[in-house]
């Protein structure tokens, strides 16, 4: 006892001359509450020690176990829009967005993100539009892992453009620049400077159709 007394006492004389007699004596009760707190943990921790670390081992297995059980998955969904950006003259970007959750399974997992993103999930279709959309699924499971990526690809439509210059779709280079420039002669907005206003409205968007069906195409 007379050992942990003088140690005290140095303690309180330091705080005297750091804070004060008046400001020392108000610090005083937290200190003393902290001491014997950490005293008392300190006292039980080395009396059970037998006890607590079998405890502290069955719980972190069966935290690891969980984990293992419990992992998560993540979908990537991704969309490029090359194909639509060049046909109308800009450049294509790319958009990502990952989606993740706890499952008990890989194939919970699937399951769900193939509800979530419809039954062609991991399956390859052919549409059209002119954008390629990219899916990937990945998978952290105790420092393993799984990749599995699905891409659909849309192409664009050109019939309708075979329709606005008049060819079938089996026409050639030459067919087409011919009856592109046959067109283009009667729909030219210089043959009808002196029209109406809804004339020259009219076949300036039939010029507008004629250069985009021509440029889709030719290139």
């Amino acid at each position: 006892m007379e050992v942990m007394l003088v140690p005290l006492l140095i303690l309180f004389f330091i705080l005297v001359a750091g804070f004060g007699i008046e400001n020392t004596f108000k610090i005083l009760p937290p200190l003393i509450f902290l001491g014997l707190l950490i005293y008392f943990l300190g006292w039980v921790a080395i009396k059970y020690f037998w006890i607590i670390l079998p405890i502290w081992f069955l719980s972190k297995l069966l935290s690891n176990k969980n984990k293992g059980r419990n992992s998560t998955y993540s979908r990537t969904y991704e969309r490029t829009d090359d194909n639509f950006f060049k046909s109308t003259g800009s450049s294509g970007s790319t958009n990502r967005r990952t989606y993740s959750g706890t499952f008990n399974s890989r194939e919970e997992a699937e399951e769900f993100f193939r509800t979530f993103f419809g039954g062609g999930f991991g399956q390859g279709s052919t549409g059209t539009g002119g954008s390629t959309y990219g899916g990937g699924y990945s998978s952290q499971n105790g420092g393993s892992s799984y990749q599995r990526n699905t891409y659909t690809s849309y192409t664009t439509d050109k019939s309708k453009y075979y329709t606005i210059l008049g060819v079938n779709k089996n026409a050639s280079q030459d067919e087409i620049k011919k009856a592109y420039h046959k067109l283009a002669k009667q729909h030219h907005p210089d043959r009808f400077v002196n029209s109406s206003d809804s004339e020259k409205k009219y076949h300036e968007s039939k010029m507008k159709e004629i250069n985009d069906a021509y440029e889709n195409l030719t290139k």
